[in-house]
C-alpha cells in the first residue's frame, strides 16, 4: 500500500508531497494541473526508464520518493536476498535523476540498483493505464494473479522447472553429439576402406597428375599428332613424297650420265 509520495523538481513540480489513507483515494484537479505527471513519477519510482528531460528548468536534480508499507513473504525476501531490509514494515524508494551523471537509486536509505526496483514493483503497486485491462486476457498474467490471489510461493518450483528443463537441453546436445559422433564415425570407417582398397603407390599421384595433364590436353596433342603424320605421309607435299621424288630424280640422272658414257666409247671403237 502506498502510503506517501514526494515529487521534487520533478517536470513542472517544485516540490509536492501527498499522503494516502486506507481505502480510496482520489486526485482531482483541471487539465494541466499535474495528475498524469504524480503517475509518471510513480512509475519512474516503480523502476521505469529515466530521462533527464523531466528536470525541472534551473534545477540541477529531480527527485521521487515515496513509503509504502512492506507487509509480505516476496517484499521481504527480496530485501533480504539484496541486504535491503529496514527497521520497520515500511519499505522507502527514491530515486534521483540528474543531469551531470547518472541517477542513483536507494531503498530504505540504502544504494540500490534499477532491476531491484523492478524485482519489487508488482508487489507494491500497479499502474494501470487505458486498455491496461487487457493484461488480463494474457496467459502468464492470469497465473501470475491467481499465485498471487492464493499466497503460493512458486520460486521453487520455477526453479525445480528450469533445471529440468536445463538437464533435458543438456540430454538432447549430447545425444545429438554422439548421433554426429556416430555419423562421423561411419564416414571415417568408408574412407579408410576406400584408401585401403585403392592400395596407392609412392609417387602415384605425381603420375596421376601427369596423366590428367595429358588427358587434359589430350585433343591438343591428337590434333598435333595427326599433322605430324600427314606431314611425313599423307599430303602431297609430305615428306614421304619429297624423298620419292627426290629418289626418282636421282636414278633418271644416274641413267642419262651412264648413256652418255657408253655411247662416246663405242664411236671410239669403230
Amino acid at each position: 500500500m502506498l502510503l506517501e509520495l514526494r515529487v521534487e523538481n520533478y517536470a513542472v513540480i517544485d516540490n509536492a508531497a501527498i499522503e494516502f489513507g486506507p481505502g480510496l483515494n482520489l486526485l482531482t484537479g483541471e487539465t494541466g494541473a499535474g495528475k498524469s505527471i504524480l503517475i509518471e513519477a510513480l512509475a519512474l519510482l516503480l523502476g521505469e526508464r529515466a530521462s533527464n528531460e523531466v528536470i525541472r528548468h534551473g534545477a540541477a536534480k529531480a527527485s521521487v520518493s515515496a513509503v509504502f508499507d512492506g507487509g509480505g513473504a516476496v517484499l521481504g525476501r527480496i530485501l533480504e536476498e539484496h541486504g535491503l531490509g529496514g527497521d520497520g514494515p515500511e519499505i522507502i524508494l527514491r530515486r534521483e535523476i540528474s543531469s551531470a551523471s547518472k541517477g542513483r537509486v536507494f531503498i530504505n536509505s540504502q544504494p540500490a540498483t534499477v532491476a531491484v526496483l523492478k524485482q519489487l514493483a508488482p508487489e507494491l503497486a500497479t499502474v494501470h493505464a487505458q486498455m491496461e485491462s487487457l493484461l488480463s486476457f494474457d496467459a502468464a498474467e492470469r497465473l501470475r494473479l491467481l499465485d498471487q490471489f492464493a499466497g503460493i510461493e512458486t520460486e521453487a518450483i520455477a526453479e525445480a522447472h528450469a533445471r529440468q528443463h536445463a538437464l533435458r537441453g543438456r540430454i538432447a546436445d549430447l545425444r545429438r553429439h554422439e548421433q554426429d559422433r556416430l555419423r562421423l564415425l561411419d564416414l571415417w570407417s568408408f574412407q579408410s576402406k576406400e584408401i585401403a582398397s585403392a592400395e596407392l603407390e609412392p609417387g602415384e599421384e605425381q603420375r596421376l597428375e601427369g596423366d590428367k595433364s595429358i588427358l587434359a590436353n589430350a585433343e591438343k596433342l591428337c590434333a598435333a599428332a595427326t599433322r605430324a603424320f600427314e606431314s611425313l605421309y599423307e599430303s602431297e607435299l609430305s615428306a614421304s613424297a619429297l624423298l620419292r621424288l627426290a629418289a626418282c630424280a636421282s636414278v633418271d640422272r644416274c641413267h642419262i650420265c651412264v648413256r652418255i658414257l657408253i655411247v662416246p666409247s663405242g664411236l671410239r671403237s669403230s
